[in-house]
Parts: C-alpha cells; sequence; structure tokens
C-alpha cells in the first residue's frame, strides 16, 4: 500500500511533501508491527525528504518531528 501511494507522487514539486508523509506513516506502521529497524530507516527517510521542503525545522528542531509537521509541509507545497 505504501509503495503504491509513494510511486503516485512523483515528479511535481509538490509531491516531495506528500512523499515525507507517506514515508512517516510507513514508519510508524512499521513500528507499531515491530519491525523497528525497518522504522528507523523509513523514518530518517521521512525527516530527509522534510528537511529538504523546509531546511529551517533543522536549525529549530528540539523535538521529533510529529504528523502534524509533515501535514504543514503538504499544504505550503500545495500552495
Amino acid at each position: 500500500m505504501f509503495e503504491t501511494a509513494l510511486q503516485s507522487f512523483t515528479g511535481v514539486k509538490y509531491y516531495k511533501g506528500e512523499r515525507a508523509r507517506t514515508f512517516f506513516k510507513q514508519a510508524e506502521f512499521l513500528a507499531l508491527i515491530g519491525n523497528s529497524t525497518g522504522a528507523a530507516e523509513v523514518r530518517q527517510k521521512s525527516e530527509s525528504t522534510l528537511l529538504e521542503l523546509r531546511p529551517l525545522l533543522a536549525r529549530d528542531r528540539v523535538r521529533p518531528f510529529t504528523l502534524g509537521d509533515y501535514y504543514e509541509a503538504v499544504m505550503i507545497m500545495s500552495r
């Protein structure tokens, strides 16, 4: 399901936010089913993609990213 979603979001610049959010959701799912190694790898992808879109988030970061951070990136990119 996640791979299908990721294949749908390619090419257009604002799709990076969608990809970052999908990676985040995939990481959360993998953590829930006990695949902590896979979750860590995918979370790293989600964070690096998010930081490509919003590099200033890295400077002020004192907490882990939440789903709200990803939704905000999608909203900004879709404007």
